[in-house]
């Protein structure tokens, strides 16, 4: 698994990949991560299951509006 850590593209593109190789790799079903909608101008906490739709993640976005821990937990509560 170390060698998703090394990238030179940059630490969102890493990540990014990262994750997408764990849906691909059926490792996860889905993952919590901040992405971009049509919704808000602010990356917003998303559960995606698709690698596709994580070419909008921002994975490390530096403002959330949301609390990511307690909507993971409402989640798993559900």
């Amino acid at each position: 698994m170390d060698t998703f850590l090394k990238s030179q593209k940059g630490a969102h593109p890493a990540i990014r990949d990262f994750l997408a190789t764990l849906l691909k790799k059926k490792l996860a079903d889905a993952v919590m991560v901040s992405a971009c909608s049509p919704y808000s101008r602010l990356p917003m906490p998303m559960l995606l299951a698709d690698a596709r739709s994580l070419e909008n993640a921002v994975p490390l976005a530096p403002v959330a509006p949301f609390n990511a821990a307690r909507q993971a937990a409402t989640l798993l509560r559900q």
